[in-house]
């Protein structure tokens, strides 16, 4: 099986992709750090082909509302729209 896992590097994402590769499970991870930006939509189509799953740990560092909900509502629409 192949899992994404977004945000990958960061705090809890080190440690699911460690379960997960500690379970065989083959994992591309999603960071800016492996080319893909989840709010730029960069790197987004080509770390999808062929997941069979997306774990979704990724963050964004703030304490405003109105900035964590613009991340998390512009990431999502941008790597999660469904192919047409």
């Amino acid at each position: 099986m192949t899992i994404a896992v977004a945000g990958a590097t960061g705090t809890v994402g080190q440690h699911v992709v460690q379960a997960l590769r500690s379970r065989h499970a083959r994992v591309v991870p999603i960071a800016r750090s492996h080319g893909v930006d989840l709010f730029a939509g960069s790197g987004v189509d080509a770390a999808l082909r062929g997941v069979s799953a997306v774990i979704d740990v990724s963050n964004v560092v703030t304490i405003k509302r109105n900035e964590s909900v613009e991340f998390f509502t512009h990431a999502t629409g941008t790597c999660c729209e469904p192919a047409v």
